[in-house]
């Protein structure tokens, strides 16, 4: 349910949690009974995190190791608490803890010999190390695990770790690379993807061809998507995808865009009541764009800030 419906996943999750609770451990086996009750503490956390309820879910998944460590010792069931904790510190920004659990996740299921599981504790592992600004480390990673995972078992894990390798590729300018890995996988992109991912899709599809040097169709994608996101209530990603117009304006001269641009974001920030630093950094790339000191840079460290923002505020996809 998290993809379509994420309160709908924390209400079956609470309702999971009291179901175990119910469960007599004379007929089930108490090993077994604090088995499952761990489970359930543990989805319940990784469906607060779903739902931006970090503090909660820290609580649901410290006791949901409590519990684990009553059971019967299950290396699965102690695996799959540690990775969704990853996920939680992965965004409270915890990196290198969460590299501790993904590095003790890779190696029980290495010592197993699941493959599929080891390369998916490998693509956290990345997406976290993109989050941490290392995207080289993540590029590695992603294309280990992707390597490992079986695609048809779970395919939703493998266009999740292709679509962050392709923004890794964007980030670190090999515009061609991610031009080719969009292009060989659109089809699954078509089959898996709902409306949201298909409009991120299309965002990096617009900073691959301004890579590229394709001005126009980048110009054309970009304006898509920015009114896309504005239209669904989408704050930092219309911000974002401003900016993103705004350095392509840049290039091309044309400065009083960028200004009406950065207005734009201004005024619905103002409006939304969002936090002063947002609108300071707005107030000063404004103010270099009309006095003629704004670049490429100044724009990128601006978005940059925003993009930190967004990811802290938001739950990923994968």
């Amino acid at each position: 349910m998290r993809y379509q419906d994420p309160m709908g996943m924390l209400d079956m999750a609470v309702v999971a949690v009291a179901l175990s609770d119910r469960l007599d451990p004379q007929d089930y086996g108490e090993g077994a009974v604090f088995d499952l009750h761990a489970r359930a503490w543990a989805e319940l956390g990784n469906a607060r995190r779903v739902n931006d309820d970090l503090v909660d879910a820290e609580r649901d998944f410290q006791f949901a190791a409590l519990l684990a460590q009553q059971g019967t010792g299950d290396q699965l069931l102690l695996a799959r608490v540690l990775d969704l904790t990853a996920s939680l510190y992965r965004a409270q920004r915890r990196f290198e803890e969460a590299y501790q659990l993904l590095d003790a996740v890779y190696a029980i299921h290495l010592d197993r010999r699941d493959f599929h599981l080891a390369g998916k504790a490998l693509i956290n592992k990345g997406l976290a190390k993109g989050y941490a600004n290392e995207p080289e480390e993540g590029i590695v990673l992603l294309c280990g695990g992707i390597n490992w995972v079986d695609a048809e078992k779970d395919p939703r894990l493998h266009l999740a770790a292709v679509h962050n390798l392709i923004l890794l590729h964007v980030e670190t300018e090999r515009y061609a690379e991610a031009r080719n890995l969009v292009r060989s996988n659109r089809d699954l992109y078509t089959r898996l993807g709902d409306g949201m991912l298909c409009l991120k899709l299309r965002w990096v599809e617009g900073k691959i061809s301004a890579g590229l040097g394709d001005l126009g169709l980048a110009e054309t994608a970009l304006r898509e998507v920015r009114s896309a996101f504005a239209e669904r209530g989408l704050p930092y990603d219309t911000a974002l995808a401003s900016f993103d117009l705004a350095a392509l304006c840049l290039r091309q001269g044309r400065t009083g865009e960028v200004i009406q641009l950065v207005e734009e974001v201004l005024a619905t920030f103002r409006a939304l009541g969002i936090g002063r630093e947002a609108i300071a950094a707005l107030m000063m790339l404004k103010e270099a764009v009309a006095t003629e000191r704004g670049t490429l840079d100044l724009v990128r460290r601006v978005a940059a800030r925003f993009s930190r923002l967004e990811r802290e505020g938001s739950a990923d996809w994968l």
